[in-house]
């Protein structure tokens, strides 16, 4: 199997990407994949993710996996920005770009001598996006950050009460959400967006996305339950049986997402208990309790045979290498490389 070509919608299009780590390169590589051509411009030291994960004596030192995905498909240019010489290299590849993605603090920009203001007297339409932890004019602007904090400080870290039980400690997962939700999603569609507008207009901007801030303006429904009275909060943290997680009997687990009815009857219609139908929000955790018996009562994938087939919003929860294997035509199996998920199936004649 080979890569997919890259789609065709930003062909013609160069970014700078100035940034490092998660957040900037994951929304650069999203923008390459969709044809544009991405110069990353790294410090003389590099990016730290190329050892993230790397064992000091392992013979595939460097790169790691996580850098060469991030990165595939980009141009990369070693430059010391703290230099004349880099800085010149940098204006120089400024006047032939439409966007700088960067990931500096506040004022790291200005700080190398290379301002917004600096960068448009080379080129006035160019676009440049930066990714912050916090916002540039709030308290924590100064502040370092990472994933896990950014979703402390927004409150989706607290612990939450369910019908099993009351949660005793925070849980994340290892997907990233401030960092490629908040940050580099919402960066790579502003930087769509902005540079037709530069493009139309022949005048550059400057856009802020600041993660944390926008990961708490991305959390709807929390925010929507935050207004309600503390019992009818936490639908989707398993306070409600149509909604949660069970364990098997092998110790595996299964997923119920049947919020809608038609989904819930299916599913307790399935298990020989069509008396839950009309319990499908009942908090007092008896039905949760009673879903959990008979869940726990089969292995995994004996649900997972007799569930999936029938679409009621039932999944095993798998591991990462065998959700690899099931979705094989998404993967390169020599490079271990993600196929872009976006396709263009057809087009108007």
């Amino acid at each position: 199997m080979t890569h997919n070509p890259p789609l065709p919608w930003l062909t013609g299009w160069r970014i700078l990407d100035l940034s490092l780590l998660l957040p900037g390169p994951f929304a650069s590589w999203r923008l390459a994949q969709m044809g544009a051509e991405v110069v990353k411009i790294e410090p003389p030291t590099g990016d730290g993710a190329a050892q993230l994960g790397v064992a000091t004596d392992s013979a595939d030192a460097a790169p790691s996996w996580f850098y060469r995905l991030l990165n595939h498909g980009k141009t990369v240019v070693s430059l010391d920005l703290k230099s004349a010489a880099g800085r010149d290299a940098l204006l120089a590849e400024v006047a032939k770009s439409d966007a700088v993605l960067e990931g500096f603090r506040p004022g790291t920009l200005a700080r190398l001598g290379v301002a917004p203001e600096t960068l448009w007297a080379v080129n006035p339409q160019l676009v440049i996006v930066s990714i912050t932890g916090f916002a540039s004019d709030g308290p924590l602007a100064p502040y370092a950050g990472h994933d896990l904090t950014y979703q402390a400080w927004t409150g989706l870290l607290q612990p939450h009460g369910n019908a099993s039980g009351c949660a005793e400690t925070p849980a994340w997962s290892n997907v990233q959400i401030a960092d490629l939700f908040a940050g580099a999603m919402h960066a790579a569609l502003a930087l769509v967006a902005a540079v037709h507008q530069a493009r139309a207009t022949g005048k550059g901007c400057h856009i802020e996305v600041p993660m944390c801030e926008t990961l708490l303006a991305s959390a709807p429904f929390a925010l929507a339950e935050a207004i309600q009275p503390p019992a009818q909060r936490g639908l989707l943290l398993g306070a409600v049986p149509c909604y949660a997680v069970y364990r098997c009997a092998d110790g595996r687990y299964l997923a119920v997402g049947a919020l809608e009815t038609k989904f819930w009857r299916r599913f307790c219609e399935a298990l020989d208990h069509p008396q839950w139908v009309p319990h499908q929000f009942d908090r007092s955790g008896e039905t949760h309790r009673a879903v959990a018996a008979v869940v726990g009562s089969k292995p995994q994938v004996a649900w997972r045979e007799q569930l999936v087939p029938l679409d009621c919003c039932v999944a095993p929860v798998l591991s990462i290498d065998e959700a690899k294997a099931f979705f094989a035509t998404c993967f390169d199996p020599l490079n271990h490389f993600p196929q872009f998920p976006l396709r263009a199936r057809s087009c108007a004649s």
